[in-house]
């Protein structure tokens, strides 16, 4: 199904785009790989799958035998075919619900995290089913591309309202979703002139971004190029390394283009939009455990563990909304029955403004300083809470590993960028020693805490790239010299080469922690470093443990 922006702006309305345009998507995929199935039997299976798997920029079908619950047909190539169907891995239902809900109504829809290619990264997707012949037709749509997407729906049917009508003001132009100093969103939209380049709409404060989107992208991707395609196609999307508004700090982006009466509007989300995403979905997942087994409050051991957990992922935990006691915990079982002490001694917020905020809203964002299950060490955690009966569902992520993560898809987007040059990715010897990635403030405009509030203002870490077949490093911004022996070293003498890649090569990235000899004396430290595969290379940044 091919929608055009004529359709779109005759038939979306603007609260519905994002959700509406992806679905009438996946829904026409599925429906025309039951169609191929009915008029190809099970020779439909190749036709639907490609011979080489690739890192697919768009939407696909798959197919899953209802019986074996293994996929037999994948749109994004043969790796996963014969492989036990995973969407339901990260998700609070069971094959058995699923199938239920497939029995029932012939459809489903399941949200579920799943490795975005384009990025690198596991993302939030949501997926629609339909059970035929004893096999259940899929296609799915990620959650954060889908937004994007409809925020420049959005701001292109308001212009088309508008008649085209542009305000200016203080030499920024902006149009209807103006957003101000108050309410500053990453997914900002703007839209340029396709002939002269200049920033016609924009719902972002020049100072805080610097220079626009458009000037990066196109240094990127020529103009010609970029209209060829939007001339031809309903969008594309362009990746580059842009300052975060609500951060201040330079991540990697990725931005939905779309051209339209001579402007080309855009609207796109950064590395740390990412996690955000993930917590949220934590705690629709555990809102969804607490509806369907409130009987003898069977949700709370469904959410608790029986002992304390070492967990790398984001786990939920849920307070009483009148007493703010912890009624269950999803890491730290021990943590029933207290009140968050570390939001009220470490938070940015006070739990009256956070109860505030959630009965205005329904949702809250709160910082504060918490224990790192996998590291044990207190570090800053940036949470989300959402009310919902009487009780206040929440997850967060801790920013160091956020942080790590976002540095190290920063990096492998610059060397994508660069046409696959380590050179491009503008790591280089640093003489006096690691360079801070990490430096903690609190954005005065936004209100994003970056602050570990522990009293020290940096985190030593440092960038590196590495061929895992020769172990040579070939970018770092590090003075190797200073070091008795390099993080890879350390690393592989802990976890065999083999056994490194075999983990990378099945997922998104990978957690290494170790030792290393402080660079400013003789101290042993403990180190946190994220690890992810690309082209053949494996590309690392970490932090110090505090």
């Amino acid at each position: 199904m091919v929608l055009t922006i004529a359709s779109l702006l005759g038939t979306i309305t603007h609260d519905a785009t994002a959700e509406v345009m992806s679905e009438l998507e996946v829904k026409g995929l599925v429906s025309d790989a039951i169609e191929m199935y009915m008029s190809n039997g099970d020779g439909a299976f190749d036709i639907i799958t490609p011979d080489i798997s690739g890192d697919v920029d768009g939407l696909y079908p798959f197919i899953v035998n209802a019986t074996s619950w293994t996929r037999v047909a994948d749109g994004a190539g043969p790796d996963n075919v014969g492989r036990a169907e995973t969407i339901l891995d990260t998700t609070a239902k069971s094959v058995e619900d699923v199938l239920a809900e497939l029995e029932d109504t012939g459809e489903a829809w399941v949200k579920h995290i799943y490795y975005h290619p384009p990025t690198g990264t596991d993302q939030l997707k949501n997926t629609y089913l339909q059970l035929h012949d004893g096999l259940v037709f899929g296609s799915g749509y990620y959650m954060l591309d889908a937004t994007v997407q409809g925020i420049v729906y959005d701001q292109i049917q308001e212009y088309g309202d508008s008649e085209s009508m542009i305000q200016k003001s203080n030499g920024t132009v902006l149009a209807g979703n103006t957003t101000s100093a108050t309410e500053i969103a990453s997914t900002y939209v703007f839209a340029v002139n396709s002939t002269t380049g200049v920033v016609e709409i924009q719902s972002i404060e020049s100072d805080l971004i610097g220079t626009s989107d458009w000037d990066v992208i196109t240094s990127i991707t020529p103009t010609s190029k970029i209209l060829e395609i939007l001339n031809t196609e309903v969008g594309m999307w362009a990746d580059y390394t842009f300052t975060n508004p609500v951060t201040g700090d330079k991540e990697s982006k990725r931005t939905w283009l779309v051209l339209y009466d001579g402007l080309v509007f855009g609207s796109g989300y950064y590395a740390l939009d990412i996690p955000a995403s993930g917590v949220k979905f934590v705690v629709e997942n555990s809102i969804y455990a607490y509806d369907t087994n409130m009987e003898n409050d069977a949700w709370v051991n469904i959410v608790t563990p029986d002992a304390p957990i070492m967990i790398d992922d984001h786990y939920p935990f849920v307070f009483n909304a009148s007493t703010w006691r912890t009624v269950a915990h999803g890491a730290i079982p021990d943590r029933i029955g207290h009140v968050p002490y570390a939001i009220i001694n470490t938070g940015d917020r006070s739990l009256d403004d956070i109860h505030s905020d959630l009965k205005v809203n329904g949702e809250a964002w709160v910082s504060y300083i918490f224990t790192h299950p996998p590291t044990g060490t207190p570090q800053l955690k940036y949470t989300y809470m959402q009310l919902h009966d009487g009780h206040i569902f929440s997850s967060g992520y801790y920013v160091f590993d956020a942080q790590a993560q976002a540095t190290v898809q920063n990096t492998i987007l610059e060397y994508v960028n660069g046409g696959g040059n380590v050179t491009s990715i503008g790591l280089d010897a640093v003489s006096e020693g690691p360079t801070p990635q990490f430096v903690f403030d609190i954005n005065e405009k936004t209100g994003y805490a970056s602050s570990p509030l522990l009293g020290a203002g940096t985190s030593p870490t440092y960038t590196f790239v590495v061929d895992p077949v020769t172990g040579v490093i070939l970018a770092h911004n590090f003075n190797i010299e200073l070091a008795d022996v390099h993080d890879w070293n350390t690393i592989i003498s802990a976890i065999p080469v083999s056994k490194v890649l075999d983990v990378l090569s099945a997922n998104a990235g990978m957690w290494a922690t170790y030792e290393v000899t402080s660079l400013e004396d003789d101290r042993t430290e403990k180190k946190r470093a994220w690890l992810a595969l690309h082209d053949g290379l494996v590309f690392t940044s970490g932090y110090i443990l505090p």
